[in-house]
């Protein structure tokens, strides 16, 4: 059995809400879908995805890794500011762990329209923040790439109006200060409070290399930046 290394990180809501694992993206690209629809993508066969499935759900569960020979496993758990854990972010594979991508994540509160950023860099939102610092939503819009609001806002809408557990999933990048892009994707989950009164999104941010988007006036082409 071979299973050639990558970054895979988990959504630990999703999985928790569904009966498989929940894999947010992996190799730094998205994935957002279960562990078994999504093995051979990431080229694991049968017994690859088992060691996979196994492996990740005893780190979810505080248990002893299990031990395979010639396996390399890292990981690194990433909670929301109040304490939920959101990403599991794990290395499985043959080979030795390559420098691993950049994971923010963060929770909405939808009756503030507040969010806290905690994670890996929550500076390259450019906004200023400080890790667990709490700062409204306008805050996202001040350089954000026009083309983005849209899904932003149909986002919120979304999750003004969705059941408990919905995924929402948005590109979306920044030029913070007319610097470089600064490029990301982001999925969360909704919960709702017993009462469904109180709305709150916990989410994953994973920042991308590159991506393709349209730049300056309407009607140019899409290029990657």
């Amino acid at each position: 059995m071979a299973i050639k290394g990558m970054w895979l990180a988990v959504d630990i809501i999703g999985t928790a809400y569904g009966k498989d694992v929940f894999i947010h993206s992996a190799g730094g690209e998205r994935v957002a879908t279960t562990l078994p629809r999504c093995a051979g993508q990431l080229g694991l066969g049968k017994k690859g995805e088992m060691v996979v499935e196994a492996v990740v759900r005893s780190l979810l569960a505080g248990k002893e890794v299990p031990k395979v020979d010639g396996l390399i496993v890292e990981s690194h758990q990433i909670d929301a500011s109040d304490g939920t854990p959101v990403a599991l972010i794990v290395w499985i594979g043959e080979n030795e762990p390559e420098p691993r991508p950049t994971y923010n994540v963060w929770v909405l509160d939808m009756s503030a329209m507040t969010t806290r950023t905690s994670g890996d860099d929550p500076s390259m939102i450019g906004d200023g923040r400080e890790a667990g610092e709490e700062r409204h939503v306008q805050y996202l819009f001040t350089w954000l790439n026009p083309e983005d609001a849209w899904g932003m806002v149909g986002g919120y809408y979304d999750a003004l109006t969705g059941e408990d557990g919905m995924l929402i999933q948005s590109y979306w990048s920044l030029r913070p200060g007319g610097t470089d892009f600064v490029h990301m994707w982001s999925s969360c989950r909704l919960r709702l409070t017993d009462d469904g009164n109180q709305r709150t999104l916990y989410g994953l941010t994973l920042k991308l290399q590159e991506r393709e988007l349209v730049v300056g006036s309407p009607g140019r082409s899409p290029v990657s930046v």
